[in-house]
């Protein structure tokens, strides 16, 4: 099953500012409804909405927020459609129709670049930070493809400097390296991942669903986060 990665939206970007600076005051919904999107619903809230028969939004639940990210702690479920559907972004909203678009993001398949041995060189131009496997531990099998440009990569080397993890876009890849923007990245040498690190990469996937099927996000698919 695809996971659900996605970040908040321009509208509640805006609400919470204006809440925390006390320019106006905001009050969040009472239920957030996960809704689903033949495209990229954008922050400007211009994307298709699923409309098959037997779809409508289902009201998703999150754990207490850590670290800058929260997670989905029980199943969404939708359907049975009545035809077929195809699937490639979510949005979570304020209400059960139409209101405001909060959260959005894409259906994204994950896989994991490496293991706890893999040993990371890693260099800065500019903004542009590189990662590169120096040859040492497990192969990553890194290649021009894998992560490709566009692709978000998800940073978390246990001995790797505090600048250098997060969520970051690849600019280009090629064999054993790949490049992010990130301005506050730092060159480091000889850095394994570590016993719980990890580099993870989320690639967009697109969903199609036939005629009479149910779609599950399981609890703990669907992650938001702030960076």
């Amino acid at each position: 099953m695809a996971q659900l990665q996605g970040q908040i939206s321009a509208y509640l970007e805006d609400k919470l500012l204006d809440h925390i600076l006390g320019t106006a005051s905001y009050t969040m919904p009472t239920d957030v409804y996960l809704a689903l999107y033949e495209d990229d619903p954008t922050d400007a809230d211009t994307g298709t909405e699923v409309t098959a028969g037997g779809y409508a939004r289902q009201v998703a639940t999150f754990a207490a927020a850590s670290g800058g990210a929260a997670v989905t702690d029980a199943d969404v479920e939708f359907g049975r459609f009545t035809e077929g559907v195809t699937v490639t972004h979510w949005g979570a909203r304020d209400a059960d129709v139409a209101g405001n678009l909060l959260l959005r993001g894409p259906l994204v398949d994950d896989s994991t670049l490496g293991a706890a041995d893999s040993q990371f060189d890693v260099t800065k131009s500019g903004n542009l930070v590189t990662y590169t496997w120096d040859g040492t531990g497990t192969d990553p099998a890194i290649t021009a493809t894998n992560p490709k440009p566009g692709d978000v990569v998800l940073v978390d080397g246990d001995n790797f400097s505090a600048a250098n993890n997060g969520r970051f876009t690849v600019v280009t890849a090629g064999v054993n390296y790949f490049t992010v923007e990130n301005e506050d990245g730092v060159a480091e040498d000889n850095k394994t991942l570590g016993a719980t690190g990890s580099i993870t990469r989320l690639t967009p996937v697109s969903l199609s669903l036939p005629n009479k099927s149910k779609l599950t996000i399981e609890a703990g698919d669907m992650t938001v986060r702030l960076d």
